[in-house]
């Protein structure tokens, strides 16, 4: 079987459309069970006095009973991981140990999703949207969210945003196996087609970052919400599942299956220390097709490129990549840094703002070819 019809296969049984599920998640609990929970994450953004009593009082959920429904499971794992956010950063210093009735399930559910128990984008993203209109596009103007933390259209447009910019990605997904391919069979129109698709795309996407300035208050996000996304540096304890605390990261652009996708198909940042810990943040499905993507990338792409004469194809792409880059550089000052007054040097993942993207678009400006 070639390559084309291999990676058709994995792509088309994904549960997405691009990286995002091709049906609007599930609303409605099928268990009752899990109707407090939603009260309480619904509460949230009124910031209840007695929040920590509540969680505690929660019935225990029995994850066991929806795993035959993936779209139950990842709306249990979503108010979950809210709750615990919720917990863990009521008070500062933060609240380290979550109690059972809440950790066990929720460890649980990510065991079973075989990744992290922590609030990932999969969960604020994916899994978070419905669509106003039902017969209009997927778009940030027509998506609303299922939960939020403060209970405002700046957090619903933050999140959104940037799922829109994994929903963008499908063309770059459909393009590999012609750019993989044409490097193998030294198809030069392949090659150049291919690399002009990434080059569209990723200009795209820059434009649909652009989104987050004129749909998101820089204040709103870091002195609003932007709290309960913030990694668990001092560790995090799952009563009845360990005593041992783990450290673990926030949601972060960092997990983006897109950008993990262009990096490994261009082969950048395989290095990287913090970019080594995103898999197990990552929906099982994109991991596996991130990792399908690395293992039948072709040596020498990049001289490939060349060979073929697709130098000035293959350095738009690298090109868009670098300004996207760039731009999400210049929107973490502008909400992180800028509103800290230099105080905030962390992202939600808890890398180091500047010097992570920073070495980021520094080693994609490598991958331009010279002439």
């Amino acid at each position: 079987m070639n390559l084309s019809r291999r990676f058709s296969i994995l792509a088309s049984s994904l549960p997405i459309s691009s990286f995002i599920p091709s049906a609007p998640p599930s609303i409605a609990p099928i268990s009752q069970t899990l109707l407090p929970h939603i009260d309480l994450v619904n509460s949230i953004k009124s910031s209840p006095a007695d929040i920590i009593h509540q969680i505690k009082r929660l019935p225990q959920f029995d994850s066991s009973t929806i795993y035959h429904d993936n779209h139950q499971v990842e709306l249990a794992t979503l108010l979950h991981a809210m709750i615990v956010s919720a917990y863990y950063w009521h008070s500062d210093p933060p609240l380290p140990r979550i109690p059972s009735n809440i950790a066990i399930p929720f460890c649980d559910l990510n065991k079973h999703l075989s990744r992290a128990p922590v609030l990932t984008i999969i969960s604020t993203q994916f899994y978070n949207w419905k669509l106003k209109d039902e017969s209009k596009p997927f778009h940030p103007n027509n998506i609303e969210a299922l939960f939020t933390f403060s209970g405002t259209e700046d957090e619903v447009q933050f999140y959104h945003c940037a799922t829109y910019i994994e929903y963008l990605g499908n063309s770059i997904i459909n393009a590999i196996p012609s750019l993989y391919n044409g490097a193998l069979a030294k198809n030069e129109i392949e090659v150049k087609n291919s690399l002009k698709i990434f080059a569209k795309t990723l200009k795209e996407a820059k434009k649909a970052l652009g989104l987050v300035y004129q749909k998101v208050d820089p204040n709103v996000f870091y002195f609003g919400f932007r709290k309960y996304l913030k990694s668990f540096d001092g560790g995090v304890i799952y009563e009845g599942v360990s005593d041992t605390p783990q450290k673990l990261m926030g949601p972060t652009a960092a997990q983006s299956p897109l950008m993990r996708l262009v990096d490994t198909i261009f082969d950048l940042n395989s290095n990287n220390e913090f970019l080594l810990r995103i898999p197990m943040y990552m929906q099982k499905e994109h991991r596996d097709l991130v990792a399908f993507a690395e293992r039948n990338r072709p040596n020498n792409l990049r001289e490939a490129a060349i060979s073929l004469n697709a130098s000035d194809e293959w350095n738009s792409a690298i090109g868009e990549l670098c300004n996207f880059r760039s731009a999400h550089s210049k929107l973490a000052y502008n909400y992180i840094i800028k509103p800290s007054q230099g105080g905030e040097s962390k992202g939600t993942g808890g890398s180091s703002l500047e010097a992570f993207l920073s070495a980021l678009i520094e080693n994609t400006k490598k991958l331009m070819i010279s002439k």
